[in-house]
């Protein structure tokens, strides 16, 4: 009876070790798969990369595909100022390779001052590159419609990272980055996409590109100034 005892007690305490090794493995194992787990990163569709990515790739192939009929249309380039943007930008190139720096147009009637009509970003900007052409009116124009693809390709990039600047998140950015297309005024005549392609106001689309990128840096200083100003007052109440 005795002997009875102690082999139930020895069968108990078998039981019960094998019982606490099983509940360590088990443990053990849900806490590597819970770290596991823990490796991989989660996706975060606000902050993924892939998301502005894909977001502005996308945008700056609709905005190629669009944009290709001005590149590729025969003779001069399409859109109503483009025209002469061009011949104002070409001469300049003219001036600037006789060392003639009068800012004077000639080609019209009795002429007038090259800044009567249009700002004159667009001319000193791209009058130096159209060097490159060496004179030839049809290199002048492939490059002019050339630089003109870039700018429309950039536009996305442009207002994506005006939109980061003002404190958007990623999804926020390259939604702005899609809808920048969608801009327009109701005379197609002030910062729209129709006033490059179909007013051909150059000055016009250079400004807006130039918008997003200073009201983002501008927010994203001040923010910086604000967040400064800030730490400043707490380290001062603290002393």
């Amino acid at each position: 009876m005795h002997l009875r005892s102690r082999s139930q007690a020895n069968s108990t305490q078998d039981c019960e070790r094998h019982a606490a090794v099983s509940f360590r493995e088990t443990a053990d194992e849900l806490a590597t798969e819970q770290a596991m787990d823990d490796d991989i990163p989660s996706f975060d569709i606000s902050t993924s990369v892939l998301v502005p990515f894909i977001a502005i790739l996308g945008s700056s192939a609709l905005a190629l595909r669009g944009f290709w009929s001005v590149l590729s249309s025969p003779g001069c380039t399409v859109g109503d100022d483009l025209s002469s943007h061009f011949a104002e930008i070409s001469f300049f190139a003219q001036s600037i390779r006789h060392g003639r720096l009068d800012f004077w147009f000639d080609q019209v009637q009795l002429g007038y001052p090259l800044f009567m009509t249009y700002s004159p970003l667009p001319l000193l900007l791209l009058a130096p590159v159209l060097l490159l052409a060496g004179g030839d009116v049809d290199r002048e124009l492939f490059v002019f419609r050339f630089i003109l693809l870039i700018l429309w390709v950039l536009a996305p990039m442009a207002w994506y990272r005006g939109a980061r600047g003002l404190g958007l998140d990623r999804l926020q950015a390259s939604a702005c980055s899609l809808l920048w297309m969608r801009v327009s005024d109701q005379h197609s005549f002030g910062v729209g996409v129709n006033a490059l392609l179909g007013k051909g106001l150059l000055s016009h689309f250079m400004a807006c590109l130039l918008l997003p990128l200073w009201v983002g840096s501008f927010s994203s200083r001040l923010a910086v100034l604000m967040r400064q100003e800030e730490e400043e007052e707490e380290e001062e109440e603290e002393e």
